[in-house]
């Protein structure tokens, strides 16, 4: 029997206000993770956040790499994820730098994610952003094997099992103001932030 989804939903903490936790280690380096919660795969808004994804911590010409790493230094490691999850998800940037930078990196880093929200992508970006989406999507999908195991993974998300092709039209169709739009809702929401330094 399938489990209840609404319960699983249900007993998700809630986060009213923003909050900051700092941590010590024995690693050499330092991490800084923000998190905000996210749509699910069955929400509106999943396609526009994964091209919102890719557009900032997706890759070498993101904006987050750019802008902290490339430009300013900040960074070794500059990355943001989002998971498809058919319950509510989460949206995380991931940064690994030098203890002394981390500061100077989270004021660059909202920065960078404030000008997301108040201007959105350029056209190039967006391009970009769904044809890298795609070619992974497609390339990924090239073995049997692999259509198999997507074909049950919608399944399992609720989709057909075909919904690949749909999910790409539903990336083709994403627009800069809908992107614009949901770094704006992120922006917004509370977050987790995590400090891990060393000791």
């Amino acid at each position: 029997l399938k489990p209840d989804l609404n319960d699983r939903v249900a007993d998700m903490p809630v986060i009213t206000a923003s909050r900051r936790v700092s941590l010590t280690s024995h690693f050499e380096q330092a991490y800084l993770m923000r998190g905000v919660r996210a749509p699910s795969v069955n929400r509106l808004g999943y396609s526009a956040l994964k091209v919102l994804n890719v557009i900032l911590g997706g890759g070498m010409s993101s904006r987050l790499f750019v802008g902290l790493r490339e430009e300013m230094g900040l960074a070794y490691e500059v990355s943001s994820f989002y998971p498809t999850r058919i319950d509510e998800s989460q949206w995380v940037i991931y940064l690994g730098l030098p203890a002394e930078k981390v500061k100077l990196a989270e004021r660059r880093m909202n920065q960078i994610l404030q000008s997301m929200a108040d201007r959105g992508p350029t056209p190039g970006e967006l391009m970009q952003a769904q044809r890298m989406i795609r070619g992974s999507f497609v390339m990924e999908n090239q073995p049997r094997r692999r259509q198999s195991w997507y074909a049950a993974w919608w399944e399992l998300q609720g989709k057909d099992p075909n919904y690949g092709m749909t999910f790409l039209q539903s990336l083709d169709a994403v627009s800069r103001q809908e992107v614009r739009e949901m770094a704006r809702v992120l922006m917004a929401r509370p977050s987790v932030t995590v400090e891990v330094v060393p000791k």
